[in-house]
């Protein structure tokens, strides 16, 4: 994927021939290659149903940390001052983090303790696709899900 960017200069030169200030434009165009490997896109909104994500707090911190998560290793910092800045961000308190964290743990989107979490690569990456595919060969992350049968009719 390619993204062409193009650049206008103008500058100011004096005609030597007549003295008169004449502005010139000079374009430049630049090919710039784009990998798309390199993005990340998370659509917490629409995976919150499936894994019971009820807290809307949650969601957002759960946004958060795949915003702040490291590229190619998903790690997120969560020392004392990160953990001040999600609250400031987020503008929620220091407890809801702690609560909020057990609850993204328990439903295995994001492993971790004290002030280091990795968001689970199996669902969230932001980095390349050979880097995400090292990271998922350990195997303390896994999605999994359970069907319940409803028997209303």
């Amino acid at each position: 994927m390619a993204k062409k960017i193009t650049q206008t200069i103008q500058r100011e030169i004096v005609d030597v021939n007549t003295g008169e200030l004449v502005k010139v434009d000079t374009q430049k165009t630049f090919t710039e290659k784009v990998n798309s490997e390199h993005f990340y896109m998370t659509f917490i909104d629409y995976i919150a149903p499936i894994y019971q994500l009820r807290s809307e707090v949650a969601r957002r911190m759960l946004d958060w940390m795949c915003e702040h998560a490291g590229y190619n290793t998903g790690i997120v910092d969560l020392s004392t001052s990160k953990r001040q800045q999600m609250c400031t961000d987020l503008e929620i308190a220091n407890n809801q983090i702690t609560n909020n964290l057990k609850k993204l743990k328990d439903l295995n989107l994001i492993t971790g303790e004290k002030g280091s979490f990795t968001v689970n690569p199996e669902i969230f990456w932001k980095g390349d696709a050979t880097s995400r595919r090292e990271v998922l060969k350990d195997k303390s992350l896994k999605v999994s899900f359970e069907l319940i049968e409803n028997n209303d009719k």
